[in-house]
């Protein structure tokens, strides 16, 4: 919940799901997605089998796991390569609203963090217009997570 009302604060319109099946739900009744983000613990299915359920009925909508599970070590490549990103919730909420942003706005994968604590981030491989128009706010949210914002 906390999430949600962060997401909501910086200026995402969000929707929750209480599982996967009623995020397919959602979506099946028309929910009008820009970027999946599933949790890796649910209680009916995990977030790999939702992503991949996701990617079938909307394989162009972007898709990001964020969860603290220790299970997210067991991902395989085949796994991975369903989430435009992957990060640990020990890391800062900041990371999540750039790999979010990049993914709605840049339409931009980012490397994959399923270790959690130092590290992460990593780098960015750019996939199709529109990154430039963002490039400012993403960059102030890179000083935010480097503690090097002068506000």
């Amino acid at each position: 919940r906390s999430t949600h009302r962060f997401l909501a604060r910086v200026g995402f319109e969000v929707l929750t799901a209480e599982s996967g099946a009623d995020a397919l739900a959602q979506l099946d009744q028309g929910a009008n997605v820009d970027v999946f983000v599933v949790d890796f613990d649910m209680p009916d299915m995990n977030g790999v089998e939702l992503l991949r359920r996701l990617h079938a009925r909307a394989p162009d909508v972007p898709r990001g796991l964020w969860s603290a599970s220790r299970d997210l070590r067991t991902m395989d490549e085949e796994d991975l390569e369903l989430a435009w990103f992957v990060k640990n919730k020990s890391r800062p909420i900041g990371e999540l609203v750039q790999a979010i942003a990049r993914a709605a706005y840049g339409r931009t994968r980012v490397a994959s963090d399923t270790r959690g604590g130092r590290g992460g981030g990593g780098e960015v491989r750019k996939t199709r217009s529109g990154w430039t128009r963002r490039q400012k706010a993403l960059d102030d949210i890179d000083d935010v997570n480097r503690g090097s914002s002068s506000r």
